[in-house]
């Protein structure tokens, strides 16, 4: 028979190992000290200086005419507190905010005059990031009349996402077979 507290002990064992690895990245947290904007001839440069070398992850999104990026693993502390904000810094661009997210993360929303900016980090090294931002394009309006279906717009193609085709139909038609006298149905793809 096998004795239960070896088995439990080897668990727990193996849980402190994995809790005592992980507990050096969670201590690590970027801390922002300083913000700059620089304007240049594309757009604008916004420059984030921290106080130590770990390199936080950013993730981008864009809503409405918003170009947004969420920090992690960072902290907010400027001079003049935690929030850091910026009316009309460059043309094409409304404003910069930048804001707590929740303890360990930074939200910075950039908010385009005429559309969402274009951005991607261009800088990194290990005492912040530089994220570069260019003016976005308008929306294009698009021409449909009442009672008339949407017209379909292309998108880029990018490898490994599926993206649903609002082209295809599936037509189904009823087939009785004598044998069994139940309907079935079939699915066809156009």
């Amino acid at each position: 028979m096998k004795n239960p507290w070896i088995n439990s002990s080897v668990i727990l064992g193996g849980a402190t190992v994995v809790l005592m690895a992980i507990q050096p990245s969670i201590a690590q947290v970027a801390k922002v000290t300083n913000v700059q904007l620089n304007q240049t001839n594309q757009g604008l440069n916004l420059v984030l200086d921290t106080s130590t070398g770990k390199r936080p992850q950013v993730f981008t999104s864009k809503r409405g005419n918003s170009f947004v990026a969420d920090i992690i693993n960072t902290q907010l502390q400027l001079p003049q507190g935690n929030t850091f904000r910026q009316v009309n810094p460059a043309p094409g661009v409304a404003s910069v905010i930048i804001n707590r997210l929740d303890e360990n993360s930074i939200r910075i929303v950039v908010t385009g005059s005429n559309g969402a900016p274009n951005g991607q980090i261009s800088d990194r090294t290990n005492k912040g990031f530089t994220l570069s931002l260019t003016p976005g394009a308008p929306a294009a309006p698009t021409a449909s009349t009442p009672g008339s279906p949407p017209v379909p717009t292309s998108t880029a193609q990018t490898p490994g996402v599926m993206v649903p085709n609002p082209n295809a139909t599936i037509a189904r038609e009823k087939v009785v077979t004598n044998t069994k006298r139940k309907a079935i149905t079939k699915i066809f793809r156009c």
